[in-house]
C-alpha cells in the first residue's frame, strides 16, 4: 500500500465515522491496520472510532500502540484517553499501569491525578491514592479549585467519607495562604476556607476590610459576616437582630399589592412565639403531644396531608409553616398551590420567581426564604434545610424553637414517606450539593449557645465528636455511595 492509498483509506475512515456509519469505518480502518499495524494516522483514526463505538478493549489497544510506537507524538490527551478506555472497560489495574507511564511524562498533571486516584479507588485502594493527592493539593495553587473539588467529590461519591474530608481539609490550607484575593467573590471563598479551618475570626476580618464592589453580593456577604460572629461567640440574639435590620425588605420579594405579607408582617407572626422544627429523618420516637403543644410547627416539602400519613401516629400531621426547595416548587407546582390554598400554611420558597407564581395564585402569605451562609467547597452552595430554616426562622425573634426528628444523615438518610419529587432524594446531596459536617458544626453551635433544643436523638449526636458523626457517615452510607464492582465485558 502506497502512502497516498493509506491517506485516502484514513480519510474513508474517517469519513464513514463523521457520518455515522461507524460499521463500515471500523470495516475500513480494520484492513488498514492489517496490513500497516504501526501507522500513526491509521492508529489515531482507528483509536477515535473504537472510542465512538464505546469498544473500550480496542479503543485501549490502539492507544496503546500509538504511544509504543510514536512515544514522541503521543500526547496528554492520548494518556488520559487509554486509562479512561480501561476504567471503561472495568480494568482499573491496567488504568492504573497505563497512568503510571503517563506521570513520568507529565508529573502532577492535574488530569491524570484524577484519574489515578478514580483507578487506585475502583481497585478498592482509596487510601494509596492520598498518598499523592495530598501533596499534589498541598503544591497547587487556588487557581485549580476545579481540581480540588473535582478530587472532593470523586472520593465522596465513591463512599471514602473521611478521606474526602481530608482532601477538603487540605483545600481549605491553600486558599487561606494565597494571596490576598481581588474580587468580592474570591474573599467569600477564602473566608469559607477560614470558616472551614475553624478561623472565623480571620474570615470576619477578611471580608469586614474590602467594600462591597459592583458584582458582588451584598447580601450573601453580610449573611456571612454575621455567621462568623455567630461562630465565635457573639450574643446571639444581637447577631440575628443586626442580620435581620442589615436585610431590609428584598425589592424582588416585597409586597406589590395589599394582603400580601412583608417582611414585617411575619416578624409579628413569629416573635415571641414558639416553633417546632419537624425533619423528615425516620427516628420512630414518639413526639406527637410535644410537637403539637408548640405554636407554630414547620416542616419542609410537604404537599398533601398523605405526606405525613407514614409516621402520623409518631409524629403528628399538623403544619403551619413548610419550606420548600426551587426544584419541588418546579416539579409539583400545582400540588403545592392546592394544598397551602385548602390548608392556609405559609409556604416558604427558594426564589422570587416561585413567590410571584405563589401570590399570582392567591397565596398571598407565601414568602421566600434568606440565603443561608455558603459552604467551602465543592461549589459553595448553602446549607441543608434544616441549617437553612434554622437560619431564616431565627432573625424573627421567636421565643423557642426544637428540632424534632433529625438525624443530621447519621443512622438514616430520609422517612420512607419523604418523596419531596415522587421519588427518594438523591444521596448527591448529602456531601456534593451541600456539607453534612458545617451543617453539623452549626446546628451543634446553635445548641450550645441555647438558641435551639433538640429531641433525644439528635442530642446525643450533637454530642459526637466530629471524627465520630464522620464515621458515622462512612458506615452508613459508604456502600451505596460505592458503585457495585463490574465483571470486565467481553470484548
Amino acid at each position: 500500500m502506497t502512502e497516498a492509498e493509506q491517506q485516502a483509506a484514513v480519510a474513508k475512515a474517517k469519513a464513514f465515522r463523521l457520518d455515522g456509519d461507524l460499521e463500515s469505518a471500523e470495516t475500513s480502518i480494520a484492513a488498514l491496520l492489517l496490513a500497516r499495524p504501526t501507522d500513526q494516522a491509521a492508529l489515531v483514526e482507528g483509536a477515535c472510532l473504537a472510542w465512538a463505538r464505546e469498544d473500550w478493549q480496542g479503543a485501549a489497544e490502539r492507544y496503546a500502540a500509538l504511544i509504543v510506537h510514536h512515544p514522541d507524538a503521543a500526547s496528554l490527551s492520548f494518556h488520559v484517553r487509554l486509562a479512561r478506555a480501561w476504567l471503561n472497560r472495568s480494568r482499573p489495574g491496567r488504568a492504573a499501569k497505563a497512568l503510571a507511564v503517563a506521570w513520568d511524562a507529565y508529573p502532577n498533571n492535574s488530569r491524570l491525578v484524577i484519574l489515578r486516584a478514580q483507578a487506585d479507588i475502583a481497585r478498592g485502594e482509596g487510601e494509596r491514592a492520598l498518598r499523592y493527592v495530598l501533596p499534589y493539593l498541598a503544591a497547587s495553587a487556588i487557581r485549580a479549585r476545579r481540581v480540588h473539588a473535582a478530587l472532593h467529590r470523586l472520593f465522596f461519591r465513591r463512599g471514602h467519607v473521611n478521606a474526602a474530608y481530608r482532601i477538603k481539609g487540605e483545600c481549605a490550607r491553600v486558599y487561606a495562604q494565597a494571596p490576598r484575593p481581588r474580587s468580592a467573590r474570591a474573599r467569600l471563598q477564602r473566608a469559607a476556607a477560614y470558616g472551614y479551618l475553624g478561623d472565623f475570626a480571620s474570615g470576619h476580618a477578611l471580608v469586614v476590610a474590602e467594600p462591597y464592589d459592583r458584582r458582588s453580593r451584598p447580601e450573601i456577604t453580610e449573611q456571612y459576616l454575621r455567621y462568623c460572629e455567630l461562630m465565635t461567640g457573639r450574643d446571639p440574639a444581637t447577631v440575628f437582630r443586626d442580620l435581620y435590620d442589615a436585610e431590609g425588605e428584598d425589592p424582588d420579594t416585597a409586597p406589590t399589592r395589599p394582603g400580601q405579607w412583608g417582611r414585617d408582617d411575619f416578624r409579628r407572626h413569629l416573635q415571641g412565639r414558639s416553633i417546632a422544627i419537624v425533619g423528615p429523618a425516620d427516628t420512630r420516637q414518639d413526639l406527637r403531644a410535644e410537637i403539637d403543644a408548640f405554636d407554630i410547627v414547620v416542616r419542609n416539602n410537604v404537599f398533601s396531608t398523605s405526606d405525613l400519613d407514614y409516621s402520623a401516629d409518631l409524629l403528628g400531621r399538623r403544619v403551619d409553616m413548610a419550606y420548600y426547595t426551587g426544584a419541588t416548587f418546579a416539579r409539583r407546582r400545582a400540588e403545592l398551590i392546592n394544598f397551602a390554598g385548602a390548608s392556609g400554611i405559609i409556604p416558604v420558597l427558594r426564589r422570587p420567581s416561585n413567590l410571584a407564581a405563589a401570590r399570582a395564585a392567591g397565596l398571598l402569605n407565601a414568602r421566600t426564604c434568606s440565603p443561608s451562609p455558603q459552604n467551602f467547597l465543592p461549589n459553595y452552595n448553602s446549607m441543608h434545610s434544616v441549617q437553612r430554616m434554622l437560619w431564616d426562622l431565627l432573625k424573627f425573634g421567636p421565643r423557642r424553637v426544637k428540632l424534632f426528628n433529625v438525624t443530621f444523615y447519621a443512622g438514616g438518610m430520609y422517612s420512607p414517606g419523604y418523596r419531596p419529587r415522587n421519588k427518594a432524594p438523591s444521596l448527591t446531596s448529602l456531601g456534593i450539593a451541600h456539607d453534612p459536617l458545617q451543617g453539623f458544626r452549626f446546628t451543634r453551635n446553635l445548641r450550645r449557645l441555647g438558641v435551639i433544643e433538640c429531641d433525644a436523638v439528635a442530642t446525643e449526636i450533637l454530642e459526637w465528636t466530629e471524627e465520630r458523626y464522620l464515621d458515622r457517615l462512612q458506615t452508613d452510607y459508604a456502600d451505596h455511595w460505592r458503585p457495585p464492582r463490574r465483571t470486565p465485558a467481553a470484548r
